[in-house]
């Protein structure tokens, strides 16, 4: 147990934290001193700036919205365990083990990605919001006039209440033959 007494978390907040997110022990002490690592202010708790210290992040285009996945509940700080449970979303999946609601699941994904495309935060994704990502994500140039075809064509394939939005259920519906599982996930190496 001397792993887990370097961690900020009591043991029965760290058993729970373990069945939970699946982590192991010493993989959740490795987390925690990349978590200290990221405290600039050194006060336990990370901010969004925090994240920008990550490399590969910092220069991502999608950036503010991962850093926003971390913050969904509109904190402005976040702890050790809200980290976690944020990372552990990112754990790769099972595939016929892990339930589709465990932290780690694929209706757990789908609903970061879609908080991670509605901007707003008002339950549905306009094409506005849709036209940011898609600007953001084209590594090559494609014009206004594509890019605007592009959105239009995604919300009228997937919008079923005719709104001219994507609610959850309709994004849902169009990532139903999507397998994303594996690029949104993190291979965490167990020591």
């Amino acid at each position: 147990m001397g792993l887990a007494s370097s961690l900020p978390i009591s043991k029965q907040e760290l058993e729970e934290i373990r069945n939970e997110t699946g982590f192991t022990t010493s993989l959740l002490v490795r987390l925690h001193r990349r978590f200290c690592a990221l405290d600039n202010r050194h006060i336990g708790t990370l901010c969004p700036d925090d994240f920008l210290k990550i490399k590969k992040l910092a220069s991502n285009p999608l950036k503010d919205r991962v850093i926003d996945a971390f913050f969904a509940d509109g904190n402005t700080d976040i702890n050790f365990v809200q980290f976690i449970r944020v990372v552990a979303c990112f754990r790769p999946a099972v595939e016929g083990v892990t339930p589709e609601d465990a932290i780690n699941g694929r209706h757990s994904k789908i609903k970061m990605i879609f908080r991670m495309l509605d901007a707003d935060k008002d339950g549905k994704i306009s094409k506005a919001e849709l036209l940011i990502i898609l600007r953001a994500m084209m590594r090559i140039d494609v014009g206004e006039e594509e890019l605007c075809s592009i959105a239009d064509q995604t919300i009228l394939e997937s919008d079923s209440d005719g709104d001219g939005c994507i609610n959850f259920d309709e994004f849902v519906k169009l990532t139903k033959k999507v397998e994303f599982e594996e690029k949104l996930s993190v291979r965490f190496l167990v020591t």
